[in-house]
């Protein structure tokens, strides 16, 4: 049996203010390392063969964080990415419609999103066969492995969810979607205290 859980980055300014990143290198804010510490604290215990990443810093520093409470090798790649946005970086989904009304003409398509997640599940499969991986990426990477796994994405992924897949004779299998029970009672006046107990997080 081979399990990946797909896990969203913590949020970021751009994130709070509701403007898309693509591949500008946004940090973490302090609700961000809050998220991350939370969800550190739920997945003590369980065991990982190895940590991915995106390689963008807002990927990484969640990861660094997992990393560290998993203790499994952390392994950065830039297949894990967001799409490219193109010229819409930066800008609310609402500018994007005025700016952009036929579509961003820079964006990467979403094909080539889709085809790059296939690969990069394709590749890690071949490389552990067996065992549980984690991975830290984007909503845009995630919605495809969902779309992948015949699960229509929510509306929208909270930042820190898990989202479990497994392998089986017939393809992958979502276990679990969006799942990010560590995020309630994280707060940004709570990040000083996040990694001081330990949630509940049945994944």
């Amino acid at each position: 049996m081979f399990e990946i859980w797909l896990v969203r980055h913590g949020e970021t300014d751009w994130n709070h203010a509701g403007r898309l990143q693509g591949w500008t290198d946004i940090p973490l804010n302090e609700a961000g390392w809050c998220q991350a510490r939370r969800l550190a604290a739920a997945l003590h215990g369980v065991p990982f063969c190895a940590v991915y990443t995106s390689d963008l810093v807002r990927a990484r520093t969640t990861a660094s964080l997992l990393q560290r409470e998993l203790n499994a090798p952390l392994l950065v790649t830039q297949q894990l990415r967001e799409r490219c946005f193109g010229s819409g970086e930066g800008l609310t989904r609402q500018e994007i419609a005025e700016r952009f009304p036929n579509g961003i003409p820079d964006a990467e398509p979403e094909a080539q999103l889709s085809a790059r997640m296939a690969d990069w599940f394709r590749r890690v499969l071949a490389i552990h066969r067996k065992g549980r991986i984690l991975a830290v990426t984007h909503g845009g990477f995630i919605r495809q492995a969902l779309r992948m796994a015949g699960v229509d994405p929510p509306a929208t992924l909270a930042n820190t969810c898990v989202n479990r897949f497994r392998h089986t004779p017939d393809g992958w299998r979502a276990l679990a979607v969006n799942a990010a029970e560590h995020l309630a009672i994280c707060h940004p006046s709570h990040a000083a205290a996040s990694h001081t107990s330990r949630p509940s997080a049945p994944y």
